[in-house]
């Protein structure tokens, strides 16, 4: 006789050997498997796993782990909102910058699933204030994220919408996006619908797509079946109604408890059903809300958007007892939604956006304080750099000035011509050299007109010289040469060369404006310089300014 095992006891079976099994894994093991498993009933395992083994060894925090990855799993549900309660009664006292927040903003999480929200809010609140007061960024943004949904609720999208991009930019960071999958995904599934309600289409299809892509590849798929309703969503908004639907028909098939998006999923299809002018389906998916709403009264909210719906059809239908029913519904619902919305809506305010507003005042007060303290150094500080740019202004006017009037001396010596070459001048010149150097005044005589001679022949802009080689072109000694050119040009042989090749240059300059056109290489060059350093170097030294300088006040000129 053949006996066949019922599925259950498979299951019950297998639990119980994978339970044996797992308590003796290590923590990093079972958090590992916990955020890897892709079914919900082995993350349960794993987590209730993690829980049995933290009782054991008498670890608070991680009972309290092993509670918070229950309530995780068990979300939309009251067995969430149970778990969620166990980690605030076991970690109440604690100071730490995980617990208790951790336990008031799962709590708040689950009140808000559950439609209480003024609850949810008080335990928002208290998270956030633990977690600013242990500087716990990522805390911070994760509660910051459920008071937007909050803010949704009452239709304060703009608002809902700022913080959803606030926390977007906190996964811009690559080890943020990374560390906080699960998180960004949810931020990121936040801000489609928040750029759906503010009908900022364009912007939600781009991050629609993105999320669609990013969820399809994580490990679980997580949130992939509500990015398909977000798409869906703002296919819809736009008009595009068919694809609207096999996006929400698909996203919608993939949802187990999640009542409330299941509502908002039934309202779309029906908006899509409309746009194509399927009235019976669209009508469908409203009584679908509808029903939906007597088993689940946190649905109230699209329960209230199908009913007015329903009642526009009934008008159309000319049916007054559908019409009487239909207004019956809506004004219970209205009533509830508004005793709770606008008490929801004043303890925002009070509890979050005052606070919110109160530490940023205390901040620009700190930030303003620190500027008052700063500012007396940064008066002398800027007084100081004014006073040097001041000297540095009169500097550059002085230098100016003395320049300019350096470019009239040399234009006035170029204009007046004067030449010493007359007889009485040259005997002067030749009694006083003989008498410094020591030599005969014949040969003075002689090696002074010679001098002239090689002077005005521009022989030094073509040719190397030397004291050697010129002594020997002049048929003279170059000891007899040095000891003239010291006495009678008051320089050195090789300063003397120099300038007679700046003063060539300066008169080619004055004469001929194609050679101004010249680069400073190019007109050291026909000097008789062998590059523009030398020549600038002597050019100065000679006039007190560089040529460049010179080449354009002649330039400037009239």
């Amino acid at each position: 006789m053949k006996y066949k095992l019922s599925p259950i006891f498979i299951f019950l079976f297998l639990t119980s050997t994978l339970w044996s099994q797992q308590t003796a894994l290590s923590y990093e093991v079972l958090e590992n498997n916990i955020k890897t498993s892709k079914s919900d009933s082995i993350r349960e395992i794993y987590a209730s796993t993690l829980l049995l083994k933290a009782k054991k060894e008498n670890n608070v925090l991680k009972i309290a782990d092993g509670y918070n990855h229950l309530s995780e799993i068990n979300s939309h549900t009251l067995s969430g909102l149970k778990y969620a309660d166990s980690i605030i009664d076991l970690t109440a006292t604690l100071i730490n910058s995980k617990y208790p927040a951790e336990g008031y903003l799962q709590k708040g999480i689950q009140l808000f699933y559950l439609a209480k929200h003024n609850e949810s809010l008080d335990n928002y609140i208290r998270a956030l204030n633990d977690f600013q007061a242990n500087n716990n960024t990522y805390g911070k943004v994760r509660v910051n994220h459920y008071i937007g949904l909050l803010k949704n609720s009452i239709n304060e999208e703009k608002e809902a919408l700022e913080i959803f991009k606030k926390n977007i930019s906190f996964f811009e960071s690559s080890k943020n996006k990374h560390l906080y999958k699960r998180q960004y995904l949810k931020s990121l599934f936040a801000i489609v619908d928040s750029y759906n309600r503010n009908k900022i289409l364009d912007s939600a299809e781009i991050y629609g797509r993105m999320g669609i892509k990013e969820s399809f590849q994580s490990h679980d798929k997580y949130l992939y079946n509500y990015f398909l309703l977000s798409y869906g969503s703002t296919k819809t908004f736009k008009g595009e109604y068919k694809v609207a639907i096999d996006s929400l028909i698909k996203g919608t098939k993939l949802l187990t408890n999640e009542k409330l998006v299941i509502a908002g999923s039934y309202l779309i299809l029906s908006q899509a059903f409309e746009g194509l002018k399927e009235y019976s389906k669209s009508l469908l998916y409203l009584d679908k809300v509808d029903s939906l709403y007597q088993k689940n009264p946190e649905t109230i909210f699209q329960a209230k958007e199908s009913y007015k719906i329903l009642l526009k059809y009934s008008q159309k239908e000319n049916n007054p007892q559908k019409q009487l029913n239909t207004i019956k519904k809506l004004l219970k619902v209205d009533s509830i939604i508004n005793v709770k919305h606008n008490q929801l809506s004043k303890n925002i305010v009070k509890k979050h956006d005052t606070p919110e507003l109160i530490l940023e005042k205390e901040r620009i007060i700190k930030q303003l304080n620190n500027s008052y303290s700063l500012s007396k150094n940064k008066i002398i500080i800027l007084s100081i750099v004014i006073i040097f740019l001041i000297i540095i202004l009169l500097y550059s006017i002085r230098k100016s000035i003395i320049n300019k009037k350096k470019f009239e001396i040399i234009k006035a010596k170029i204009n007046s011509d004067v030449k010493e070459e007359n007889k009485e001048n040259l005997i002067k010149v030749t009694t006083t050299t003989t008498i410094t150097t020591g030599i005969p005044e014949d040969l003075v005589k002689e090696i002074i007109l010679s001098l002239e001679k090689f002077e005005s022949s521009n022989k030094f802009s073509k040719k190397h010289y030397t004291l050697n080689t010129l002594a020997k072109e002049l048929k003279t000694n170059s000891t007899y040469l040095s000891k003239v050119i010291n006495a009678t040009k008051e320089a050195n042989f090789a300063n003397y060369l120099n300038n007679l090749k700046v003063d060539f240059a300066i008169k080619r300059l004055s004469k001929n404006k194609q050679f101004r056109a010249y680069t400073i290489k190019a007109i050291a060059e026909d000097s008789g310089f062998n590059n523009a350093q030398s020549f600038s170097a002597a050019f100065h030294k000679k006039t007190g300014i560089y040529p460049s300088y010179f080449i354009k006040e002649l330039n400037n000129e009239k």
